[in-house]
């Protein structure tokens, strides 16, 4: 297994790193076509790297405006040459000859001030990617991968690694070790990383890990299939003699538990930078930060992670399952096995029997099947996709719009009761449903209660109001309160005399930002979580008043969906404001539960110890928020943006200042990260690696054990 380097950028309104940038509701007809035999005669395609040289397998490095590959001439004593590819017409740039004896040619799938760092021989070159000229070059040992990562180079073998600049390769540290994998494996496979936070080297059957920051060890055993979640840490597994379990281990090299057994990690594959899902190891989800159980799927292990949709194999039974991340409901089940090779956040594209398919991440359903496609390397270019053959590349533009971000939530399953038989037909009742929550979780969308609904009426209902306030309240404070659309999808209620398993219709609704004033931690019983994004229960001091508003309805009679139909998380159209109360009454209520909700975790887990602060305001306040736009704080507009911090960055946490002795003034609501660091220094540099302004993110330890002095460190 070849694990090229990690890179997360991003995703709000776009696709993340590794993303198909555009996407294909319909099948793709080829754009360009680059043979192997037209840039170098009798020439054949290999991707730049170790593991493809040794198995001559074809394919590039995606740049943006061009992809680079290399021509070799094989059974001849030729030099490989680099080639550069124009993405938007298939013409050959550039060619330059690479000399990489005794090494294969390598090089980094990222640019550091307009060069691309390959290694030829024991040297790191620095090319131009402007013309192929080599603009200087290092002396790099036995290395055999190079990376970029903030500016910085990466190189690694078997014994060392090196973090740098194209100056000096081991500017910023340098690490040797020895290796010596023990996990079931060839050893013939490099497997290779870089993030943020890790970087890893070594062959199919264990890498060495280390820090990225300062290049230490971050485990002394060698790890196979190593899973990076962005922001969060990584699973790997680790193999001692015949005992072979997964370590997991935190953004800061800290490692949290262990669990025992053979299974292999998920692979988040496409996920965003602020992804707070849980990890997966064989079929069961674990929650990052406590370890609790999740949920186990009853099909295949889970091999990939496409945003919130997890994608297992199970080829003896040559058939292939998605599952809801979050949840572990079953989405769909193929006849079939396939391969992933990308997704445009809607579909995915597999190597299935009848060729290249792209399947539906929502219903499993195939979009559409190429048999031109059936083999070859597929990854990224441009705003499309390539496929690489030894004797040719072939370019494949968009049949659709832009990509979304990932982090949409699934389709969630309705409950076999919540349906009726197909053909019975209800009408609309006169008379509002009942709803009452039954849990609360928060998602990148927002706060999504799930709720039970029933009809009002004993002979079913069609909720079809363009208009639906619904607004949910915990002991007469409002949790949430929003407008619902049902014009165009509307929500059928059996009868109560419907065949079938007895129960309502369950439905989840999902309130952004500006429309809830509560987080799950501070209702209902919530299992121990991160950031308040965990799945609660509710209970019986939870109520939910509705109000048709609307001046467009919907059919007035149809037939209920087939049991099979999953109905999908309704989004509110609008925001309501709170019930029976003033907005910033509402809001201040928020502050103070979320706050009192989250000072047990800032006790136990985050009081002495160096945290990154996000935002400290305070009512009345006038500052610019994190987008340059100058604010007056008031209570809503501070609640509103500790709550969009929430859901971007995993763990956030909320503490009044009034209640900590390590804040000089009062009056402050101050919003912290939930994950602590060694040092001011780390806890800077997790402001630095998530691009956020100096004057809005710094390293701060929040105490009531001393006194304010010494327990603030600014950015530069």
């Amino acid at each position: 297994m070849t694990v090229f380097a990690v890179h997360t950028i991003d995703s709000r309104g776009g696709p993340v790193a590794g993303q198909l940038r555009h996407t294909y509701p319909t099948k793709p007809a080829p754009d360009w076509r680059l043979e192997a035999a037209d840039a170098v005669p009798r020439g054949q395609f290999v991707r730049p790297d170790p593991t493809s040289y040794q198995y001559l397998r074809p394919g590039f490095i995606d740049l943006g405006d061009i992809l680079i590959s290399t021509v070799i001439l094989p059974d001849t004593d030729a030099p490989p040459m680099l080639v550069a590819i124009e993405s938007d017409t298939g013409a050959v740039r550039w060619k330059t000859p690479i000399d990489s004896y005794p090494e294969t040619p390598s090089c980094a799938t990222r640019t550091v001030d307009g060069m691309l760092p390959c290694i030829g021989g024991d040297s790191v070159r620095f090319i131009r990617v402007s013309d192929g000229h080599v603009d200087h070059q290092l002396v790099a040992g036995n290395a055999s991968r190079v990376e970029v990562i903030d500016r910085d180079v990466i190189t690694a073998d078997y014994r060392e690694m090196s973090r740098g600049t194209p100056d000096n390769l081991s500017a910023e540290w340098r690490t040797t070790y020895d290796i010596d994998p023990r996990c079931p494996g060839s050893g013939d496979s490099q497997q290779f990383g870089v993030t943020d936070r890790f970087v890893f080297f070594g062959s199919d059957a264990g890498a060495v890990v280390a820090a990225a920051t300062d290049g230490h060890r971050v485990i002394d055993s060698e790890l196979q299939g190593v899973a990076v979640y962005p922001g969060r840490g990584l699973v790997a597994r680790r193999c001692a003699g015949d005992t072979i379990d997964s370590v997991v281990i935190d953004a800061t090299g800290r490692q949290l538990r262990v669990h025992d057994g053979a299974a292999e990690p998920a692979e988040p594959w496409l996920v965003a930078p602020d992804d707070d899902g849980p990890y997966i190891v064989g079929n069961t989800a674990y929650d990052f930060t406590t370890g609790a159980q999740r949920w186990t799927a009853a099909g295949p292990a889970i091999e990939k992670i496409i945003g919130n949709i997890a994608i297992g194999t199970d080829v003896d039974a040559d058939t292939m399952a998605a599952y809801d991340r979050r949840t572990g409901a079953n989405l769909w089940t193929t006849a079939w096995a396939g391969d992933p090779l990308a997704s445009d956040g809607e579909r995915v594209l597999l190597r299935s029997p009848d060729g290249l398919t792209a399947v539906d991440l929502s219903s499993g359903e195939p979009a559409w099947t190429s048999q031109e496609l059936r083999s070859g390397s597929l990854a990224p270019v441009g705003d499309g996709f390539a496929v690489g053959q030894p004797d040719e590349i072939v370019y494949y533009p968009p049949t659709g719009g832009a990509a979304p971000a990932l982090g949409v939530t699934p389709p969630a399953p309705q409950t076999p009761a919540s349906v009726s038989e197909a053909g019975r037909v209800v009408t609309k009742c006169g008379r509002v449903p009942t709803m009452r929550p039954t849990e609360y979780r928060t998602d990148t969308g927002g706060l999504v209660v799930k709720m039970e609904v029933k009809a009002s009426c004993p002979d079913g209902d069609i909720v079809s109001t363009n208009g639906m306030r619904i607004t949910v309240t915990d002991h007469g404070q409002t949790v949430a309160s929003a407008v619902f659309d049902f014009a165009d999808a509307p929500m059928y209620l059996p009868s109560a005399g419907t065949p079938g398993p007895e129960g309502p219709v369950v439905q989840e609704f999902v309130y952004p930002v500006g429309s809830f004033w509560r987080l799950p931690n501070s209702l209902g019983s919530t299992s121990p979580s991160a950031g308040g994004a965990s799945t609660t229960k509710a209970f019986g001091d939870q109520l939910v008043e509705c109000e048709d508003q609307g001046n467009n309805r919907g059919p007035d009679s149809g037939e209920p969906p087939t049991p099979s139909v999953a109905g999908r998380p309704i989004v509110a159209a609008r925001p309501a404001g709170p019930s029976n109360t003033e907005v910033e009454t509402a809001s201040l209520d928020g502050l103070r539960a979320q706050a009192d909700a989250d000072r047990p975790v800032v006790t136990t887990g985050l009081a002495d110890r160096w945290v990154a602060q996000l935002s400290s305001k305070r009512l009345g306040l006038v500052a610019p928020d994190v987008d340059g736009r100058v604010v007056t704080w008031t209570a809503a507009e501070i609640l509103n943006q500790h709550l969009r911090l929430r859901l971007r960055y995993p763990d956030v946490r909320l503490v009044w200042s009034d209640e900590w002795r390590t804040f000089d003034l009062n009056g402050w609501w101050i919003t912290v990260t939930g994950i602590t660091f060694p040092d001011s220094g780390a806890a800077n540099s997790w402001c630095d690696s998530h691009g956020i302004p100096v004057d809005e993110c710094f390293a701060k330890l929040i105490s009531n054990t001393r006194d304010s002095l010494g327990t603030t460190k600014y950015r530069r």
